[in-house]
C-alpha cells in the first residue's frame, strides 16, 4: 500500500487522499481550501502525485471516490477531472445532486467582472459534476483489483465512508462521519464484517478530547421555541448551507411552526433536497426577504442587524469520543489521522494513548507512507 495526502493534514482545507493498492490508484476526495489570513482559495497538492513518482501522469488514476459534497472535499473536481479525463469518479447520488448546488453556491456567489473566465469555470465544475457516477450505499463495484463499497457515514445527507479491499490489504476511509443518528442521516453505518487493516479517519476533534460545542442542537431549538412562543424574531447565523438545513429540519421535526425565514441559498438547498426525496420546508417557510430582516424565526449566513442572534456553531463531526469507539471496534493495524487540526487548546491526552498496539500517524503533506505490516 501507498499512501500520500496532498492535503487536509493538520487542517481542515483541501482534503485529497492517495491510496494505492496491490497496484490500483484512487484518490479520495478533491476539496479546496480557504486562507483565511489571505482570502486565498487554494487547491490540493495534486503535482506531488508526479514528484514523488507514485504516477507518472494524473490520467494514470483508475478511480475518484468523493465522500460527501462540502467545498473542502470537492471543490477541486473540475482541476482534477480536466487532468484525468479518463478517470471514471464516483459518489452517491445525494452527494451529486448536492454538489451541483454547494458548489456553484460556494464557488460564484461573488462573479468576478471576466464573464467569459466565469463561463468558462462553471462549465468546467458542471462537466466536473456530470462525470460523477451514482453508487449506492451497500453496493460493491470493482476498480482494477480493489473492491469498493460505501457505507452511510452520518455528516450530511449522502455521505459515505468508503471501504476499499484487495489482496494486499483493506482501507476505511471515514470521511466526515458522525456516530450518533442526527436529523437527517441515521449516523456512521459499518457492517460487523467491515474489519480495515488502515483506517484513514477524518479526526477533527482527534486532538481536543474535551470539546464540547458552545450551541448544541438542543440548546439552540429551545431558543427557538422561547421566541416562537412569544412571537418575537430570533436570527440564527449559519456559516454552512447543511447546517441550516438540519436546524430548518429539527424546527419542522419539533413541531415549530412560528413564520420561518431562510436566505435564498438555505431555501433553495431545501428546494433541491426535496427534489431528491428529502422534504424539509413547509408552509411556515418562506424566502428571507431582500432587505434580510422579517418578523419570524430567520436562517441566514450573513447577521441581521437588530434581532438577537445565534451562533449555529454546532459540530456535525464525530468527537474524539466517537473516534474512541470507532478504533475501538474496528481494531485497525495503522490510522493515518487527516482533517485533524492543531490548536493551542490542543491537550495531553491522544489516541495513541488509547491504543499502544495500533501505530497512529499524523501524515505530513506530499509525503509517501509505504508501512503496510500485515498481522
Amino acid at each position: 500500500m501507498k499512501f500520500l495526502a496532498l492535503g487536509g493534514t493538520d487542517y481542515v482545507g483541501a482534503s485529497s487522499y492517495y491510496v494505492e493498492l496491490d497496484g490500483t490508484k484512487l484518490l479520495l476526495d478533491c476539496g479546496k481550501g480557504i486562507c483565511r489570513s489571505r482570502s486565498q482559495v487554494f487547491s490540493p497538492a495534486f503535482g506531488s502525485l508526479l514528484t514523488s513518482g507514485c504516477l507518472q501522469s494524473l490520467g494514470q488514476l483508475d478511480g475518484i471516490l468523493l465522500s460527501h459534497a462540502h467545498f473542502d472535499h470537492i471543490a477541486a473536481m473540475d482541476e482534477i477531472t480536466s487532468a484525468a479525463p479518463d478517470t471514471p469518479v464516483f459518489a452517491t447520488r445525494l452527494t451529486k445532486e448536492l454538489a451541483d448546488h454547494l458548489l456553484f453556491d460556494r464557488l460564484f456567489y461573488c462573479e468576478t467582472e471576466d464573464m467569459l473566465s466565469d463561463f468558462k469555470q462553471k462549465y468546467a465544475v458542471s462537466a466536473a459534476i456530470d462525470r460523477i457516477q451514482p453508487v449506492s450505499y451497500h453496493q460493491t463495484f470493482s476498480l482494477g483489483s480493489v473492491s469498493v463499497t460505501l457505507f452511510e457515514a452520518g455528516h450530511v445527507p449522502g455521505s459515505a465512508a468508503i471501504y476499499l479491499q484487495s489482496a494486499e490489504g483493506s482501507v476505511l476511509y471515514t470521511g466526515d462521519y458522525m456516530l450518533d443518528r442526527t436529523i437527517l442521516t441515521a449516523g456512521l453505518q459499518l457492517p460487523d464484517w467491515v474489519k480495515p487493516d488502515v483506517v484513514i479517519l477524518n479526526g477533527l476533534h482527534a486532538k481536543h478530547p474535551t470539546y464540547r460545542p458552545k450551541n448544541t442542537l438542543i440548546s439552540i431549538l429551545h431558543r427557538v421555541q422561547d421566541h416562537a412562543a412569544s412571537g418575537t424574531p430570533l436570527q440564527i447565523q449559519v456559516r454552512q448551507l447543511t447546517k441550516g438545513i438540519e436546524l430548518a429540519a429539527l424546527f419542522k421535526q419539533a413541531g415549530i411552526f412560528a413564520p420561518m425565514f431562510l436566505d435564498d441559498a438555505i431555501y433553495s438547498l431545501a428546494e433541491r433536497m426535496s427534489y431528491v426525496g428529502v422534504p424539509i420546508l413547509t408552509q411556515n417557510c418562506r424566502r428571507l426577504p431582500p432587505g434580510g430582516k422579517a418578523d419570524g424565526i430567520c436562517l441566514s449566513g450573513r447577521p441581521i442587524r437588530g434581532l438577537p442572534l445565534i451562533q449555529a456553531d454546532f459540530s456535525l463531526h464525530g468527537t474524539f469520543g466517537d473516534d474512541l469507539t470507532l478504533l475501538t471496534r474496528l481494531q485497525p493495524q495503522t490510522v493515518y489521522l487527516v482533517h485533524a487540526p492543531d490548536s493551542p487548546f490542543a491537550e495531553a491526552d491522544s489516541l495513541q494513548n488509547h491504543f499502544p498496539q495500533t501505530t497512529i500517524l499524523c501524515p505530513k503533506q506530499e509525503q509517501v507512507y509505504t508501512n503496510f505490516d500485515r498481522k
